[in-house]
């Protein structure tokens, strides 16, 4: 009874370690989960940001020249004047972003080669008035020159930037899921930890009460034949196996003619 007592013990002990074990497995693997989503939507944001920073370049520089060309007044060129250094450094940290972003990677070429043909023909569109006026630029602008380029930029932006939200939404989600998987898993194996424990600690209150109530019936039993041997009602002897005897009531050694000091 001890030994499986002890054995029932040692595997409840064992499971308890098995659970912290695998749930520890468990949440360090959903750590790495989580903080991958993370980082992954992170950079989908920034990128996000940098797409909205770059647009901004753009719609400066355009309105800048748009102003000066109608005006002729310099101070408009002031917001094309501010752009105009801001975009290669915007298609630069696409570049860098681009390696993590599929999306951003997949039309970064097309929106690098529209980029500089639409500067291109800002800044030729200035210098023809410039240099020749309002009468030699009017037909460019007139015509729209380079305005192609413009709607095909934009139309890139708005696609990228919907597939782009639709990144932080599904990371968004799986961050969520993650967060969902490991409250789940902490909650499953406290459970687990819990039941076992409570369990062990049943078990050893009844194994307490199984061993308490042994030695009441065995001081029970000893207390009786203690009486019985007392009580001199009948001859009993107590002896080992080469015939030494080792302790007699006194109606055992009547019975033999022996006494206390034979």
């Amino acid at each position: 009874m001890l030994v499986t007592f002890e054995k029932k013990l040692l595997t409840g002990f064992s499971l308890v370690l098995a659970i912290l074990a695998l749930l520890g497995i468990l949440f360090v693997k959903n750590l790495f989960d989580y903080q991958k989503a993370v980082s992954l939507r992170t950079q989908t944001r920034q990128t996000i940001i940098a797409l909205d920073r770059y647009q901004t370049h753009m719609a400066d520089a355009e309105t800048g020249q748009r102003g000066y060309l109608l005006t002729g007044n310099p101070s408009y060129l002031k917001p094309y004047i501010y752009a105009l250094p801001q975009i290669p450094k915007d298609l630069a940290q696409f570049d860098k972003l681009a390696q993590t972003e599929p999306a951003l990677k997949e039309k970064l070429p097309d929106l690098k080669r529209l980029t500089v043909q639409r500067l291109d023909k800002l800044k030729h569109t200035i210098q023809i008035y410039n240099l020749h006026g309002l009468s030699a630029a009017k037909p460019l602008i007139e015509s729209d020159y380079g305005v192609g380029q413009t709607a095909q930029i934009n139309r890139i932006s708005t696609n990228l930037r919907q597939q782009l939200d639709v990144e932080v939404a599904q990371k968004d989600k799986r961050i969520a899921q993650s967060s969902m998987v490991a409250i789940l898993v902490g909650g499953i194996g406290a459970a687990s930890v819990i039941a076992v424990l409570i369990y062990l600690l049943l078990m050893i209150n009844h194994e307490i009460y199984k061993r308490k109530n042994t030695e009441a019936f065995l001081r029970r039993s000893e207390a009786k034949f203690r009486a019985i041997f007392e009580a001199n009602l009948i001859g009993v002897v107590f002896g080992n196996l080469s015939g030494q005897i080792l302790n007699a009531n006194d109606k055992f050694l009547n019975m033999v003619g022996l006494d206390k000091k034979d």
